[in-house]
């Protein structure tokens, strides 16, 4: 008889438990959502998308998020929405227990621009990236007649000039010449350095900065109008 009413006492509780679940999964379903957060998880403090943007991406209907229930939210689609957007690189929205939807977004970053045959940044995950009318990025600017099969070599300079300390410091701009390739334009005596293509451009990077040291330190460089780096084990240097 008691082993009975401990039995019974076990169904009544998980009865209760389950009833309480129930309830408060319908509860949380049901709440109005009270705010909308957008959080900018950005490596700097330069928004190439506001957060007022983000909001208007977010309304689903006229009369907007606050107004909607929960279990109406379609949150997949929603970030389906903002990762779509070409200032975003991803974004995750979620609906907090106390009836506030949140968006995390994570920003594209821009390693150059090109302002020639349609202006447009190339990110770091070199895919095109439109302009935007909250920022604009200091990045090298890329000039020349740039073709879709120029992209992928223009991420690969633009990411080493990022990377690379002298490199950020010297280059604005990167040029496409029609019979040398690509070319580096520098911030010091607009200086010409000829590189051709990204074949070997570890190598050629190394030279350039071998080159620049020893000009540095013998004070020629101003003497200089270009510098080739295209060939094997050589750097050719043409005079004012």
């Amino acid at each position: 008889m008691k082993l009975k009413w401990i039995k019974i006492r076990v169904i009544l509780m998980i009865m209760v438990i389950s009833s309480l679940y129930v309830f408060t999964s319908f509860r949380h379903e049901t709440q109005k959502i009270n705010d909308v957060k957008v959080e900018f998880t950005a490596e700097n403090d330069n928004l190439f998308i506001s957060e007022t943007a983000v909001n208007k991406l977010l309304i689903q209907n006229e009369q907007g998020v606050t107004s909607m229930f929960k279990e109406r939210l379609v949150l997949d689609k929603m970030e389906a929405v903002l990762n779509s957007n070409g200032m975003i690189q991803n974004a995750e929205v979620y609906v907090s227990v106390n009836g506030t939807l949140k968006a995390k977004v994570e920003q594209k970053i821009p390693i150059a621009r090109v302002v020639e045959n349609g202006s447009y940044y190339i990110d770091t995950e070199g895919k095109k990236m439109p302009l935007s009318s909250e920022h604009s990025a200091r990045v090298p600017l890329v000039s020349g007649e740039i073709i879709e099969d120029d992209i992928s070599i223009l991420h690969e300079v633009a990411m080493k000039v990022r990377e690379d300390d002298f490199l950020k410091k010297e280059v604005v701009a990167i040029h496409k010449n029609k019979f040398s390739g690509f070319e580096f334009r520098f911030r010091t005596n607009d200086l010409r350095v000829v590189f051709g293509d990204d074949d070997q451009l570890e190598r050629k990077i190394k030279n350039l900065k071998a080159f620049y040291k020893k000009a540095t330190e013998d004070s020629t460089l101003v003497t200089y109008n270009k510098v080739d780096l295209r060939f094997s084990n050589q750097v050719v240097c043409t005079k004012k």
